[in-house]
């Protein structure tokens, strides 16, 4: 019976402790937002109101997703509204490709067909202004562009976390 209660112990201790996947905590640090439908001359106002949509929705749930880690956060219309010098971290954020799919498609023939896809490029800045990341992500999903969004997010506060961490 005790090996069984220690056993049992050790698993439980084991099981709550620090997961290395997780995003680390924001102890208050200063990050601003910004999202940028990256809208060329050639799009129409159907493909300009659904990157609108899909951006409010980005910028919303990274604003959500910051808070909940603890990071004090500010959102910026564009990049040119950030002010470095200010002890605040820039996380920049750029639509690159948005493909909206087809719910008709993903309900008849399924098996991937009419797939929503988000593409993204993004800096994350520090506070003097110099870039300690630039990159590209990108996800695909059968669900909807919700769902994609929210999975570049949860990537990009992953990364946020890890950066900020990061001794100077």
């Amino acid at each position: 019976m005790f090996r069984f209660v220690l056993i049992m112990l050790v698993l439980l201790v084991a099981g709550c402790g620090h997961h290395g996947n997780m995003a680390s905590r924001g102890d208050g640090e200063l990050v601003g937002v910004v999202v940028d439908l990256g809208l060329t001359a050639d799009m129409d106002n159907a493909e300009m109101s659904q990157r609108q949509l899909v951006a409010d929705f980005m910028r919303r749930d990274l604003i959500s997703r910051l808070r909940h880690l603890g990071y004090e956060v500010d959102s910026f219309e564009q990049r040119g509204d950030f002010v470095s010098g200010r002890g605040q971290s820039l996380l920049a954020v750029k639509i690159e490709h948005y493909r909206p799919g087809s719910k008709s498609a993903q309900m008849t023939v399924g098996f991937g067909a009419g797939s929503t896809g988000l593409y993204i490029s993004y800096s994350i800045i520090d506070e003097t202004g110099s870039t300690l990341v630039s990159a590209t992500d990108g996800v695909g999903s059968s669900r909807d562009w919700s769902s994609s969004c929210r999975v570049l997010n949860e990537r990009l506060v992953k990364v946020l976390g890890s950066v900020l961490a990061m001794p100077n």
